[in-house]
Parts: C-alpha cells; structure tokens; sequence
C-alpha cells in the first residue's frame, strides 16, 4: 500500500477496500486491507462505485516484480476483471508511465496506441498527461511527453464501461 489514496479515501468517510499482494503492515479505520491479485478480485459483479489504481498495471506481469511470472497481457486482465467488478455507472481511474512504448526489468510504459488497446471496452471520459521537471510533477499536454523516455512522464485516465 504505497499510496495515500486509500487512506483520504477512508478518512473521507467512504468505504474503502485497498488490495495489494502483500499483507499491509498499516491497519486504518474505515479501509478494509485485503491480501489478492487484481486480475481476481475477490468480489461479486458490479461491485464498487470507484476503482483507483495508481502506478499499479505497469508493473503486472513483469517477471521481476511482485513474484510474478511472466504474462503480457496482465494488465489488460487486470482492467477487465476492474470492469467486472464495477458498478454499469461506475468510474476506474488508473495512472501509468507514458512515453516511448517498452518493458523494463520493473514495468512497462505505454504510449498513445498501447493506451488504445489497453482500454478497448470502455469509454475514456478524462485523460491527462504529466512530466516530471526537476523532481516536480506537472500537468503536460501530449506533444510534451510522447516520445519520453525513462520514468519522466505519467498518464492520468478515467474509464468508464461501455454498454
């Protein structure tokens, strides 16, 4: 549990689940702490409201990370057992590096087409890029960051299913 939106997210007040491979070492009121694998959740059909994943898919599959064995299309597994899960209105937001498409030893990044693939089933309501300038996080517009390489730029995306 390296992000912080699970624990705004509960001290909010909602109902907060936060999965993660790993047995969280932090216990938090209002957010339920589950040992699984995103691509099988655990719970029923039409689920959740909301699914936030931050720098999460990038890393599935990559042999180095996590224990986990080799599978280039466990990001896209985990996004349809997410869609699975979602409620018909719900919304999946997911962050993920963006620039030249590749795998590394720890994660992959994607670019415009890869991003095309990856969300096919759904409708993009919101996309957004951002570059890191000098350890700074900043909103960026696509030209500035196609083409990035390294772990210099991220993309910001809100799903919704398609009907």
């Amino acid at each position: 549990l390296e992000s912080p939106t699970a624990f705004i997210l509960a001290g909010l007040g909602a109902e907060t689940y936060a999965l993660d491979l790993r047995k969280s070492p932090i216990e938090y009121p209002g957010m339920k702490t589950i040992v699984g694998d995103i691509r099988k959740l655990d719970f029923s059909d039409k689920f959740f409201d909301r699914i936030v994943a931050i720098s999460t898919i990038e890393h599935l599959g990559i042999p180095s990370r996590y224990d986990s064995y080799k599978d280039l299309e466990a990001d896209r597994k985990a996004l349809l057992e997410m869609r699975r899960a979602l409620k018909d209105d719900g919304i999946i937001i997911v962050t993920m590096p963006f620039g030249k498409s590749g795998i590394d030893s720890v994660q992959r990044t994607y670019d415009s087409k890869d991003i095309e693939k990856l969300t096919e089933g759904f409708s993009i309501k919101k996309i957004e890029y951002a570059k890191n300038y000098g350890g700074y996080w900043n909103k960026a517009t696509l030209e500035e960051v196609e083409g990035t390489v390294g772990y210099h730029a991220n993309v910001l995306i809100s799903l919704q299913k398609i009907q």
